[in-house]
């Protein structure tokens, strides 16, 4: 066996390096993280010698986790000054607990969900936050509340501090207190009526609750009468959550009123009034933190819906600010609809209106007609796409010159902006899940919210460029075109997860017509160190092929979380492919998938995950280097002369050396 663990542990290193490779022509290969310890790259089995970047210098640190708010402040004003700031912190356990409390649960309402699901949460968040008291102070800062819905602080603290707070570890993001601001009788035709026959107002938003944070609403105007049905302040110089404002009762009667002339769009939808806004129609983040806490904890009636008619131009729309991932996490986490305008200020969209799973709503003017070739988008609407560049705003609603309910009065007024927008949106949103609750219980709350924001997208009447485009986003919102995709459309949910990132559907189309597809999904909330500077979202590809596996059409973009196809099909069988491109160290990655064409479930493919690639090469590499083993054994004995001194045929094994005798 001369030189056998030398030939040994060179075959051994061939197996290693060059089965990936091989093994690789079969399997397709997935992207992963930047940094992880094993990754593929070009067919090649790849080791990191760290799975973590490098500590972050000082400097870095702060262009990492100060807001450019702060970093300009640190440079030009007094550093004793002292700053009122948010301090977001890396371990958000929100969605985990959530799956966890979903799945312990047997029965229950939604009310029971959401609060068990703050409370466990809590129960993990409040140790986190309370070990950082000692620090905070030494820093001379000193926390003012403590936040669940996201792992968040507000603390007071000196500008100078900020650096040193920064640094450590447990912090993800500090911004600014910001200021949110306002979002400035053919309307409702104009949404539910678009496409014949119209919406079937059997489902007018009976057990839908939304919730309208603004300025407060007038619940005693007679078209409201009724519908608010819990309210709070969360606006400390005016305690009282009737509006002062007139903004927020406008909404309101947008969403929910029961005049015969100026109906809402959900007429029997229940309201939760959520002041976070004063007289002047301005807020903060931390009065939206509260109306948050609140409405999740000490409310008898739990959100379906939440509509935010304002923003703020503070913090860039990248989705990657604080109150970007407070939405986020809000509709992955608790199942509830988030309704956002994108904003009056035309070049870009206000934040949150950014936020990935939100549905961001642009004003169009419908001119007082029903007829869309005559509506135009708003000039002060909020253009996309995002400063990441996904597409936003999602849909259009009318807001300009609309009528709804005049706060302090009897009457009705006209104003103008998305503000005015958005609820539409909401209103629409109610009548869905409406639908969905009556027709599809059996799916439950998380599919139910996913499912509304992807029928209001995939049913959206393509207005300016065709397709998405930057004014319109995917369109106006149309409810009669809604009605008729609950009638006749198709629609499938499903989880992929590594070890099956791969999901066929078929269509038999039977004769030539356009195939229109929409995929999306939700970010969901991350629990490790990325989220800060990665875009944790899950990357889904979708591609039609024929019977002979050709692509016919595709959607891949890399940054949206929602990928759509329109396709002019000629009679046949096709395979529609959904792909997990890159899971991005999530751990499975819920979609919904909507057609115009009946579509049917085939299978799951499974997928190679890096711990089963290893777990096949080191199996392979054992068996061969054992066979190695063997082989060599057997080639050295064969080669050995005969034995020419007798030996016992009972052992073919050398003796020991005789020790000798001491």
């Amino acid at each position: 066996m001369k030189n056998f663990r030398f030939k040994a542990s060179i075959g051994l290193l061939i197996i290693i390096i060059l089965a990936p490779s091989f093994l690789f022509f079969e399997v397709p290969i997935k992207a992963r993280p930047q940094y992880s310890p094993i990754y593929l790259q070009d067919n090649v089995f790849i080791e990191n010698s760290i799975n973590m970047p490098e500590k972050s210098s000082p400097t870095d640190l702060i262009k990492q986790k100060l807001s450019l708010k702060f970093q300009e402040l640190l440079k030009t004003q007094n550093l004793t000054q002292r700053v009122s700031c948010f301090v977001l912190l890396n371990e958000q356990p929100t969605e985990r607990i959530a799956r966890q409390v979903e799945s312990s649960l047997i029965q229950y309402d939604r009310v029971t969900l959401h609060r068990t699901i703050y409370q466990e949460t809590k129960k993990v968040t409040l140790p986190i936050q309370d070990a950082l008291i000692s620090t905070i102070s030494s820093l001379g800062g000193k926390i003012l509340q403590n936040y669940v819905v996201i792992n968040a602080l507000l603390v007071d603290i000196p500008l100078k501090a900020l650096p040193d707070l920064a640094e450590l570890s447990q912090i993800a993001r500090i911004e600014p207190n910001y200021k949110l601001q306002v979002q400035l009788d053919v309307s409702q035709l104009a949404v539910t009526n678009t496409t014949a026959p119209g919406w079937d107002y059997t489902y007018n938003g009976t057990d839908v609750v939304v919730a309208v944070f603004d300025t407060g609403i007038d619940k005693d105007h007679p078209a409201l009468v009724g519908r608010v049905i819990n309210e709070k302040s969360f606006v400390v110089s005016e305690p009282s959550p009737n509006d002062t404002d007139g903004h927020g009762t406008h909404v309101a009667g947008i969403i929910a009123s029961t005049n015969t002339t100026y109906m809402g769009i959900a007429p029997n939808a229940s309201l939760v009034n959520v002041k976070i806004m004063d007289t002047s129609g301005t807020g903060d983040t931390s009065q939206l933190l509260n109306g948050l806490e609140w409405l999740l904890t000490n409310t008898s009636h739990s959100a379906d819906v939440i509509n935010l008619s304002a923003g703020t131009i503070a913090e860039t729309d990248d989705g990657d600010s604080t109150l970007a991932k407070l939405v986020d996490a809000i509709v992955s986490s608790y199942n509830i609809v988030w309704v956002n305008a994108a904003g009056n200020t035309v070049s870009r969209i206000e934040v949150p209106g950014d936020a990935m799973n939100c549905i961001s709503v642009a004003n169009f003017n419908d001119g007082g007609l029903l007829d869309p070739s005559t509506w135009t988008i708003a000039g002060t609407s909020s253009r996309g796409p995002t400063a990441d560049g996904r597409k936003k705003p999602d849909v259009a609603a009318p807001g300009t010159l609309i009528k709804s309910c005049e706060e302090g009065s009897i009457d009705f007024v006209e104003k103008s902006g998305t503000s005015m927008s958005a609820p539409h949106v909401a209103g629409a949103a109610a009548l869905i899940l409406q639908y969905l609750r009556t027709n599809n219980p059996s799916l439950g709350s998380s599919w139910h919210t996913l499912l509304t924001k992807g029928i209001l997208l995939h049913t959206a009447l393509d207005l300016g460029s065709p397709g998405w485009d930057n004014a319109f986003g995917h369109g106006a919102v149309d409810m009669g075109a809604v009605w008729n995709f609950l009638q006749s459309g198709d629609f499938e949910v499903g989880t992929l997860v590594p070890s099956y990132g791969i999901c066929i559907y078929t269509l038999n189309v039977t004769s030539p017509q356009y195939v229109n597809i929409t995929l999306l999904w939700n970010r969901e909330a991350s629990t490790d160190w990325e989220w800060i500077t990665f875009n944790d979202l899950t990357n889904i590809d979708m591609r039609l092929e024929n019977a002979q596996s050709y692509i016919e059409a595709y959607s891949t973009s890399t940054v949206d979380n929602i990928e759509q196809i329109s396709y002019n099909a000629s009679a046949g069988l096709y395979n529609l492919i959904i792909e997990a491109v890159d899971f991005k160290r999530n751990d499975a990655q819920g979609y919904a998938l909507l057609s115009n064409y009946p579509i049917t479930f085939q299978e799951f493919i499974h997928t190679w995950t890096p711990t089963e690639i290893i777990i096949l090469v080191s199996v392979i590499g054992i068996i061969v280097v054992v066979l190695a083993y063997i082989l060599l054994w057997l080639r050295d004995r064969k080669s050995k002369p005969p034995q020419t001194q007798p030996s016992s045929e009972l052992s073919s094994w050398p003796e020991w050396p005789q020790q000798p005798d001491f």
